[in-house]
């Protein structure tokens, strides 16, 4: 999976966004269903250091996180994002860690 079907569904299936032969719903289905193997095989909060890795799903994302389209993609998102942050002073982001688990646990 990792060195010959990855690299093939990313290079075959993903094509331009703007492309009127798009094929990307049937990538997008391929995707959902290796994520929903993946979410089902999670049995708690404490396997989440094993999602994604060494994974049939995992590898087809790692192959599509190398597309163009893919980074300017995320890219705008994620300044988005941190451009909506900077305007909006009032909002507090807190990314202490020990504050997120003892959020997330109660």
């Amino acid at each position: 999976m990792k060195e010959y079907l990855a690299p093939f569904f990313g290079n075959n299936f993903f094509q331009n966004l703007l492309s009127p032969y798009s094929v990307e719903e049937n990538l997008l289905y391929v995707i959902s269903l290796l994520l929903k193997n993946e979410i089902d095989k999670l049995s708690s909060e404490n396997d989440l250091d094993i999602f994604l890795n060494n994974s049939r799903c995992g590898y087809l994302l790692n192959e599509l996180r190398k597309k163009r389209e893919v980074i300017t993609y995320a890219k705008m998102v994620v300044f988005g994002l941190i451009e909506k942050l900077e305007n909006n002073s009032y909002i507090a982001l807190n990314l202490d860690i020990y504050y997120l688990e003892n959020v997330m646990e109660n």
